[in-house]
């Protein structure tokens, strides 16, 4: 089968670049070809001349760095088809798949897209001919635009499969459209990026941050202060300068791959981030995560591990300790995780079978 997917391929964050190439990976493993539906809501794709660092001086050619990373990963990882900017262009582009697939990330978010975005719920596919699937999609909040609540249902109605990240965006969908949908795994946990990967360096371990909020950055920056106190190392930040206190290098100019291996190289991890906290588990990593922008995803994929404690709410010198000092049997999270592993590979073999 020819696939488009359709997701935040565009976006220069982590999560989104990592995600899509790991779900690209896991429909090409099925023996299916795969392309990315250009497309981005236009008040949110950057423009070629943001994002460089001209306004930051000293910072101007790291971030240069950072930019061209990601455009590099997108070119070299994430084919695309044509750009698309209005839905005559996507209907055009429709016509030449056997099936679509919506998701991951918060496709459905109507905070994040400025309302609703018909786009994303596949309006634009009228083939009856083109399956139209959604992987771990995620509303990624309880409370959306009333317009997505009136109109998102007829078009949810018209999917051939429908799965979703987590229980909120499954209640939801059948809130609005009266459909039960599959609960699937986010895709960055169906494949090993081992190909992006490298050995381990033997130099002295370090602490790796990676943070999203600044608004509960001192939070994080309190419990930082614990784990570098108590395991004297040195600590990394990654991405995004907002004075965090007590860092010892910052990295603002990490691409996906980076990123992949600072963490993969780390000793401990302290992040507030969802897919800070799913690469921390996929990498075996003792981690802490403190609870930052909607921790609600966050706990429950911990409580699926069986690691729900590893999030704190308030930078308690006890629990930060006891967490150091705790190992995490990440043969019992391996235990807990390959089931839903294998069902959401299902998932996807059914949807895409012949």
């Amino acid at each position: 089968m020819n696939v488009g997917i359709l997701t935040f391929h565009w976006a220069y964050n982590y999560g989104a670049a990592l995600q899509a190439y790991a779900l690209s990976q896991s429909v090409k493993k099925l023996g299916h070809t795969v392309q990315f539906i250009d497309y981005a809501p236009p008040a949110l794709r950057l423009p070629w001349w943001q994002g460089w660092g001209f306004r930051s001086g000293t910072e101007l050619l790291s971030r240069t760095c950072w930019r061209l990373r990601f455009d590099l990963f997108r070119y070299r990882c994430l084919p695309t088809t044509r750009r698309c900017c209005s839905k005559e262009e996507l209907q055009a582009t429709a016509d030449e798949f056997d099936a679509v697939i919506v998701g991951s990330d918060q496709v459905w978010n109507g905070n994040i897209t400025e309302g609703f975005d018909p786009t994303y719920f596949f309006d634009f596919v009228e083939n009856p001919k083109c399956r139209k699937i959604s992987y771990a999609a995620c509303f990624g909040n309880s409370t959306q635009p009333a317009e997505t609540i009136s109109k998102a249902g007829a078009l949810l109605n018209r999917f051939d499969f429908l799965s979703v990240r987590n229980e909120m965006s499954a209640k939801l969908v059948h809130d609005i459209s009266g459909r039960k949908s599959e609960v699937v795994l986010d895709p960055t946990l169906l494949h090993d990026f081992g190909e992006h990967l490298s050995p381990p360096l033997n130099k002295t371990g370090y602490i790796a941050v990676y943070h999203l909020s600044g608004q509960h950055i001192s939070i994080g920056e309190d419990i930082l202060r614990i784990v570098k106190d108590k395991m004297r190392l040195p600590v990394i930040l990654i991405g995004t300068k907002s004075n965090v206190k007590g860092i010892d290098r910052y990295i603002p100019s990490a691409g996906p791959v980076e990123w992949l291996r600072i963490l993969q190289r780390a000793s401990f991890v302290c992040t507030d981030s969802f897919h800070g906290t799913l690469f921390s588990i996929k990498f075996r990593k003792p981690f802490i995560v403190w609870s930052g922008f909607r921790p609600k995803r966050i706990r429950d994929f911990l409580t699926t591990c069986g690691l729900q404690d590893r999030l704190l709410t308030a930078p308690i010198e006890s629990d930060v300790v006891r967490l150091i000092n705790e190992n995490i049997d990440y043969d019992a999270v391996e235990d807990r995780l390959s089931p839903k592993i294998s069902t959401s590979l299902d998932f996807l073999k059914k949807a895409l079978a012949s």
